[in-house]
């Protein structure tokens, strides 16, 4: 079994066509899908990763992979902006928070956390933006 469409000639760049389905099982009331929503474009954008999208703040992020503590430095450093660190777990649920304070060099400590992949997100708070993003292991000794 298979499904196929073919938009219709002539529609306008970005027009969005929805779609719901009901699917039949044997005699049984149908089931109604979620509606889906389309946008028809002559060209798919490009594609960004996450860490691509970020790296505009060259950082240090050591060791990798880490145990008790991180230590996160800042290559270069706008003495007028303060940065914060932000330690996500692969939820993407925040678990850390740590402002830098106007130093380059910023530690975490990990020695409560799982074994894992985590993020560190490091934030410019006076733009209120991300401005890189680096992934870490957090390994604990057996």
């Amino acid at each position: 079994m298979g499904y196929r469409i073919k938009p219709k000639k002539g529609l306008k760049e970005n027009t969005i066509i929805e779609n719901t389905a009901a699917i039949y099982f044997d005699f049984n009331p149908p089931i109604i899908t979620n509606t889906t929503q389309n946008t028809m474009v002559s060209k798919l954008p490009q594609k960004q990763s996450l860490e691509s999208a970020f790296q505009e703040l060259p950082i240090l992020l050591y060791p990798n992979p880490a145990s008790d503590l991180i230590t996160i430095e800042l290559e270069y450093m706008d003495t007028e902006t303060s940065y914060e660190a932000r330690l996500f777990n692969s939820l993407g649920q925040m678990v850390a928070r740590r402002d830098f304070n106007y130093k380059r060099i910023l530690q975490m400590d990990t020695e409560n956390l799982p074994t894992g992949i985590y993020f560190v997100a490091v934030r410019d708070q006076s733009r209120e933006k991300m401005v890189t993003y680096q992934k870490v292991l957090l390994a604990k000794p057996n």
